[in-house]
């Protein structure tokens, strides 16, 4: 699972939202701009998820026909089933294997721009719960719940900050980082890990 080994500043609404939406329904939409948060959600209520299973929570890139389907041979490979079929027949086989998996999934299929691709991949059984992650509303709302990913609140990116920033920093400069990114996460991570590699530079000038 991407990011999963980073501090994870846990959006409890959103979190505990989306875990309410798998179990209901099954599949869920994560929709969002980019950076918003939208794979760590995934990735965290995921891997919970297979975690209570118990299971295991599988990965897959969704940003381009070709990278699903090589996500998807590449799942195959890992546990043991053939993959050097046609793409229609890999997308088959990774149906039957989420149906009929002895160990249970939880799948998180990252950045879909392709959702008939997607569709073909799944069974219509809606027992193995999916979560995926998209910019737009690309999916059948009939099948899937969709659920809006915004920027963090005030207060959640302050504590991400905080979670990210190394000790030299005070509660001041973590405000000061959340406000100037205005609430995105990724760029709020992505800027904790320049300072932490660039021990002189202060908050002011990287703002």
């Amino acid at each position: 699972m991407p990011y999963w080994g980073r501090t994870y500043a846990r959006r409890a609404d959103l979190h505990d939202q989306i875990k309410r939406a798998v179990n209901v329904n099954g599949r869920v939409a994560l929709v969002g701009l980019p950076g918003f948060g939208k794979t760590h959600l995934g990735s965290a209520v995921s891997v919970e998820m297979a975690d209570e299973m118990p299971g295991e929570a599988v990965w897959l890139r969704g940003d381009s026909p070709d990278q699903m389907i090589k996500s998807i041979r590449s799942e195959l490979h890992v546990r043991g089933r053939p993959s050097d079929f046609d793409d229609a027949r890999v997308l088959r086989e990774f149906a039957n294997l989420m149906e009929k998996s002895p160990q249970p999934l939880a799948v998180l299929v990252d950045d879909v721009t392709d959702p008939t691709l997607l569709a073909r991949a799944l069974p219509d059984n809606l027992g193995t719960p999916v979560i995926a992650t998209m910019r737009r509303r690309l999916v059948d709302p009939t099948v899937w719940m969709c659920v809006t990913i915004d920027e963090l609140s005030d207060d959640q990116a302050f504590v991400l900050a905080r979670a990210e920033l190394p000790p030299r920093f005070t509660d001041h400069d973590a405000k000061q980082l959340a406000e100037a990114l205005v609430g995105y996460p990724l760029a709020i991570v992505s800027a904790a890990a320049l300072l932490r590699n660039h021990p002189y530079i202060t908050i002011d000038q990287f703002r």
